[in-house]
């Protein structure tokens, strides 16, 4: 008997995901950001939905069947930020921890999307004539921001085929929990590199506005720095708890994601190819030179791009395949670029 394909109307959930975001906006308006917010949330949104297919494509591991699961995950995976909003007043994920106990906005999103909280599910009105896919949705949703479930912290092997060779409803109708975690695994990365190459859109277009600043409590930490140059994860909200998160160690943390959660080499490419680093560098500037009136000072914040800069043309050059980048590939251009640099870590 055959497997019915996944009923997903790609063009239905968008509608309803720009109703849903412009009517909830409405009924929290807030002086002065309202507009900022709407076209920040709507547009990355929407934009999401074809990059993070695009991202998938390139990376040949998946058949055209799982294409528009794809675009779903990009169209909802921060579905959590508008209700964000509206508890918090900002999109900062500590301040939402501290107003509701859920940790970040993607396990808000897919509260909201089950039904858990709010008491509706929001994915019945997105996706009102599929459920098989429910369950992989709201894990992708969940651990976006960070992976709360060690389950999926399985990195991408480059060489498997088995979703290519098999449909995405063959997956989900095998019930195998292995091959379902994998499927959930490898879509949260995708949609992490989609994101990451989205941020460089955001902030170079202007839409987003960095709060760089300049005065000696504002500057990035060399703490922080020494994250970037191992290669380990930033994150805000353990910043915040050892007393280490400044205005400017945003920058740092921001340049960090790109390198961690991007894996495809086109994408790498792109980067260099397109100039998006320096650009952002600049937007940066400006953002600062906006805020304070005077050229940014902090040598941190420089050594922080010179480093990622230097990081991604090796990563570039290592790299062992024409389509993805390994962490053993990181691992070899993140010591060259440290020796490079003369820097050495503990």
């Amino acid at each position: 008997m055959a497997i019915k394909n996944l009923q997903i109307n790609v063009k239905d959930s968008k509608k309803k995901y720009v109703k849903y975001v412009l009517g909830l906006f409405e009924e929290i308006e807030r002086e002065g950001d309202l507009s900022d917010a709407i076209k920040i949330k709507l547009h990355h949104g929407l934009s999401m939905s074809s990059t993070t297919p695009k991202i998938a494509t390139e990376m040949q591991l998946f058949n055209e069947s799982y294409t528009s699961s794809f675009e779903i995950d990009g169209l909802l995976h921060d579905i959590g930020r508008p209700e964000h909003y509206r508890l918090t007043g900002n999109l900062i994920d500590t301040d939402l921890s501290k107003a509701s106990g859920i940790v970040d906005h993607g396990q808000l999103g897919a509260l909201l999307l089950s039904g858990e909280y709010g008491g509706v599910s929001l994915l019945q009105r997105f996706l009102p004539n599929e459920k098989r896919y429910d369950e992989v949705l709201y894990n992708v949703v969940s651990n976006h921001t960070t992976i709360h479930n060690s389950s999926f912290t399985l990195s991408i092997n480059h060489k498997d085929s088995v979703f290519n060779d098999y449909s995405i409803e063959e997956i989900l109708a095998s019930g195998d929990a292995t091959l379902i975690n994998k499927l959930i695994a490898y879509k949260i990365r995708i949609v992490q590199e989609a994101d990451s190459l989205e941020m460089f859109q955001n902030i170079i277009n202007g839409n987003w506005k960095t709060k760089m600043m300049v005065g000696d409590n504002d500057l990035a930490r060399s703490e922080v720095l020494n994250l970037l140059y191992a290669n380990q994860r930033i994150d805000m909200k353990s910043l915040k708890e050892s007393g280490l998160w400044t205005n400017n160690s945003g920058a740092v943390l921001r340049v960090g994601l790109i390198v961690r959660n991007i894996n495809s080499l086109l994408s790498f490419k792109m980067i260099i190819t397109n100039d998006w680093l320096q650009m952002m560098h600049e937007a940066e500037i400006r953002n600062a030179k906006a805020r304070n009136n005077c050229d940014l000072c902090d040598s941190n914040f420089e050594l922080a791009y010179s480093f990622t800069q230097a990081f991604i043309a090796n990563i570039v050059a290592l790299a062992d395949d024409p389509l993805f980048v390994t962490e053993e590939v990181k691992g070899k251009a993140l010591v060259l670029t440290r020796k490079q640099m003369g820097i050495k870590t503990a």
